[in-house]
């Protein structure tokens, strides 16, 4: 109902949430169906929490408390806020841009210098599209829209050049898999493993 300003760009975030900018064809080993099934969980707010697990009573789960702070409620979104995670949601994604461009420097190859290039000339423009205030997410920024992984349009304003394009989609990518990985503490990284 709120997206009726085309905020995202649907095509990029199916292709990304069924996992086809991976695998090009539909895949059934165990990682592409574990990969899948964590980016719709995650889409939807389902993945499994403490407050999930105790309503569907498993493992003889018997509290909805968070077991790192043990104040709130283990939701979806307090995985995310939880103020006993070693790191931030916007620490996770600053971290994660720096290990994009060290990944991309270890490598001597001309197309890689290329990229990097491209990188260093979106990143103040990426960021600042990363950071804005989300129209459709109510008083979250788009951080939470790449958290949940809703592709923004504004990321395919930042540059016309089809080339610039590729490597901002492979830069919100690879943030999206070091939150995914590395996010909070190991207890967190756990839940989506």
């Amino acid at each position: 109902m709120l997206n009726y300003k085309n905020e995202f760009d649907w095509q990029f975030s199916l292709e990304f949430l069924s996992n086809k900018t991976k695998f090009k064809k539909n895949q059934c080993n165990k990682e592409d169906t574990q990969e899948r099934a964590y980016r719709i969980k995650n889409l939807m707010k389902e993945l499994p929490t403490y407050k999930i697990l105790n309503e569907r009573n498993t493992n003889g789960i018997t509290s909805k408390l968070c077991p790192r702070c043990e104040k709130e409620e283990e939701t979806w979104e307090h995985i995310w806020v939880c103020e006993e995670n070693e790191f931030s949601l916007r620490e996770t994604i600053e971290e994660g841009i720096e290990i994009v461009i060290i990944k991309m420097k270890s490598k001597e190859e001309e197309e890689m210098k290329k990229e990097i290039k491209i990188v260093q000339d979106i990143l103040c423009s990426f960021t600042e599209v990363l950071y804005g205030s989300s129209i459709i997410l109510i008083k979250k920024t788009r951080e939470w829209e790449m958290l949940r992984g809703i592709y923004n349009n504004r990321y395919n304003l930042i540059s016309k050049k089809q080339e610039d394009q590729k490597i901002i989609k492979k830069l919100w990518e690879e943030i999206y898999d070091h939150i995914k990985k590395g996010f909070g503490t190991k207890d967190v990284a756990m839940l989506f493993n």
